[in-house]
């Protein structure tokens, strides 16, 4: 009877670990790069996912994750390159410190663990487009996750 008490309580202490304590410091971080062209309304819309993993076996994780929540949820979208990198090209670092650019992204900060600090930016849209689909995004993911996002907007 104890042994079947202690199962699901452990299970509950595991998921309360994994959910409600803050995530681990990333200081040699393998970054996730997925790169999208999405076909919507007879357009070409292209889009980038920069995400900073723990190490490459986070990273291997993630991307399966992600490639695998593509097929199954967005039929409009095709995979140009996933990978793993120990690091990220110059100019797409900026984004991780929330620096405008020329373009609208989405910004999004882990808050728990197994939360990953992840950037999207997209191109073929109008600045007003970028701003609407990037307020659609954080509502959606307000409803998945616990992080903070923003739209980071243009410089003016």
């Amino acid at each position: 009877m104890k042994l079947m008490l202690l199962i699901p309580l452990a299970m509950l202490g595991y998921w309360a670990y994994q959910h409600f304590l803050p995530p681990p410091a990333i200081a040699d971080p393998v970054y996730v790069e997925m790169r999208l062209q999405i076909r919507e309304g007879g357009r070409d819309v292209e889009a980038a996912l920069f995400g900073r993993a723990s190490d490459d076996i986070d990273c291997q994780l993630r991307l399966t994750r992600a490639r695998d929540h593509l097929r199954t949820r967005c039929p409009q979208c095709r995979l140009q390159l996933a990978e793993c990198k120990p690091a990220l090209a110059p100019r797409y670092l900026p984004l991780f410190d929330e620096r405008p650019g020329n373009l609208t992204y989405f910004s999004y900060r882990p808050s728990r663990r197994g939360e990953r600090d992840v950037r999207m930016i997209f191109w073929g849209l109008t600045v007003p487009e970028a701003n609407h689909l990037c307020d659609q995004m954080r509502n959606l993911l307000a409803t998945l996750y616990a992080g903070p996002s923003n739209c980071i907007r243009p410089a003016s």
